[in-house]
């Protein structure tokens, strides 16, 4: 019994202190939410497909590529990711696309807009930023689609920025106590797996010394 106790303990020990460990190790990121309303122009249905296809103007080149331009993150991702080279400005896009979330809110005509960056105040500055681009371009647009439609009315999609992103200081991942919490679990089922194990065959060993 000594030996399993001894044994579980070592092992529960050196899992939680890991898990411990890990999840302060981890960076911290952050993040912050803009919310983007869609309306449809001269009296169309709303066509909830509608919101859907706006993702991938969202997350185009044409609109984050102009992020890319305001925020200057070419030499200022260059000195965080490449030690101080600038990025070029595919690079600097396809870091921008990977840090960003963009899905419908359900049964709403809501966009919901997230960035996430080890810093809350580039989360909400990239998040805002995009909403801002996405907004003038779809104005941008909107005023070609008019000034070339010959043939009727035009059904366009008005943008409206309804709830502006701010820095938020509680860190999104990792979630430190899950992790420690997690990790006392594997501790525990571990510690007493190898623990029975080395505590059976001690006990074995012990049986046959007294034979």
């Amino acid at each position: 019994m000594k030996v399993f106790v001894t044994a579980f303990a070592g092992v529960f020990v050196i899992v939680l202190a890991a898990s411990v460990l890990y999840a302060f190790l981890l960076p911290e990121i952050y993040g912050s939410t803009v919310r983007i309303r869609l309306e449809p122009k001269n009296g169309e249905p709303y066509d909830p497909l509608s919101v859907l296809s706006e993702f991938d103007v969202i997350q185009s080149d044409a609109v984050l590529g102009q992020v890319v331009y305001e925020l200057s993150l070419k030499s200022r991702w260059g000195r965080k990711y490449a030690h101080g080279a600038m990025l070029e400005e595919s690079d600097a896009v396809r870091l921008l696309r990977r840090s960003i979330y963009v899905h419908a809110v359900r049964n709403t005509q809501l966009i919901e807009l997230s960035s996430y960056s080890d810093d809350p105040d580039e989360a909400a500055g990239i998040a805002n930023a995009i909403a801002l681009a996405y907004l003038n371009h779809s104005r941008g647009i909107a005023k070609q689609t008019f000034a070339t439609k010959t043939n009727g009315p035009v059904s366009t999609t008005r943008v409206e920025i309804i709830d502006h992103a701010v820095p938020v200081m509680e860190p999104v991942a990792p979630k430190k106590a899950w992790k420690i919490v997690g990790g006392a679990a594997v501790g525990i089922i571990l510690g007493l797996g190898i623990g029975g194990v080395i505590g059976g065959i001690a006990f074995l060993l012990g049986r046959k010394v007294r034979k």
